[in-house]
């Protein structure tokens, strides 16, 4: 799969022995600042961990994503290709692009 779905709430541990996720706490995607998992205050779980190790190269990513991009150019709106663009410029810089899913509804 070339743009990777995770769900949100399974990245999260609160405890090096979690294996995955924790159902008492969210990410916080509304601050604009980075989300750095390295344990305070966030700890990635182990499933979150294997997902990441197991994603494409960033190469091999965009060059997919580029080839999406050229088979199809007619066939995306301007948001589309707005976003397209911004992955694309991601993956060259040699960041990881993933698709975050959350689960549940907000009280």
């Amino acid at each position: 799969m070339l743009l990777p779905m995770f769900k949100a709430s399974l990245l999260l541990s609160d405890e090096e022995n979690d294996v995955c996720g924790i159902d008492n706490q969210e990410l916080n995607w509304e601050s604009g600042e980075d989300l750095i998992f390295d344990g305070g205050p966030f700890l990635l779980s182990h499933c979150g961990e294997s997902f990441l190790e197991h994603l494409l190269p960033t190469k091999e990513a965009g060059s997919l994503l580029a080839g999406v991009k050229n088979a199809h150019s007619g066939d995306f709106s301007d948001g589309q290709q707005y976003w397209l663009e911004q992955m694309l410029c991601w993956l060259e810089n040699g960041w990881q692009v993933i698709l975050l899913r959350e689960d549940g509804a907000k009280a």
